[in-house]
């Protein structure tokens, strides 16, 4: 009886756990939460690790553990030399991991642009967006469809890297209200045009507002 019981329990688990919805990570959240920031072009690979040229931080190697595929998520494509990448990376010790279960902290590059899943904004509404100046698109990259958004590389990058001077987040009391630091909120002048950074704040405001109720 006891045996029957446990079984039955376990197929109880099993049923919760499998009608659980996955949560993707958002891009403010990954900004602000990364241990390190990554742009390059992966150089060298091993059985767990590959490597990228970061060119971000003058050029140094950062290794990294590649994301494994499973039920909810998979990467675009195999590992590859040459592909070009933007990561938000967690510090282990001797390596970095990328953020999140669902592997948003690792976005591709193709060309100059990264392309960004729907799934990391709060606004999908096309008008919305629009004013930010980006429109949703479906690619076809690898062997995965993503429908997101196409940003220029360097504009993200400088974007993120403003906002991220601005603005924090403490992981210990989050998603409570308190979570939410505003560092400075004076713009830099030079950055005041840039949309991609207005859409980082405007993702922030909306999640502080939700949780500030």
């Amino acid at each position: 009886m006891k045996s029957v019981f446990l079984i039955l329990f376990s197929l109880l688990l099993f049923s919760v756990h499998s009608k659980g919805e996955y949560v993707p990570l958002k891009m403010y959240y990954m900004i602000l939460t990364a241990d390190k920031i990554v742009y390059g072009e992966i150089v060298k690979m091993s059985e767990a690790y590959f490597y990228v040229i970061d060119s971000v931080d003058s050029n140094k190697e950062i290794k990294i553990k590649k994301y494994v595929d499973w039920t909810c998520s998979s990467r675009w494509s195999e590992y590859q030399i040459g592909q070009k990448v933007l990561l938000f990376l967690n510090q282990e010790k001797g390596y970095y991991k990328i953020l999140s279960g669902g592997g948003e902290g690792e976005m591709p590059v193709i060309q100059d642009s990264v392309i960004v899943s729907r799934d990391c904004l709060h606004f999908t509404d096309s008008l919305y967006l629009s004013l930010y100046r980006t429109h949703e698109y479906t690619f076809k990259i690898g062997k995965k469809i993503i429908l997101g958004h196409r940003f220029m590389i360097w504009d993200f990058i400088n974007s993120l890297t403003l906002f991220k001077t601005n603005f924090a987040i403490n992981k210990d009391v989050y998603p409570n209200c308190g979570a939410f630091i505003e560092k400075n909120n004076q713009l830099n002048p030079k950055n005041v045009g840039s949309p991609i950074y207005h859409l980082f704040v405007s993702e922030f405001n909306s999640e502080k507002n939700r949780n500030c109720r």
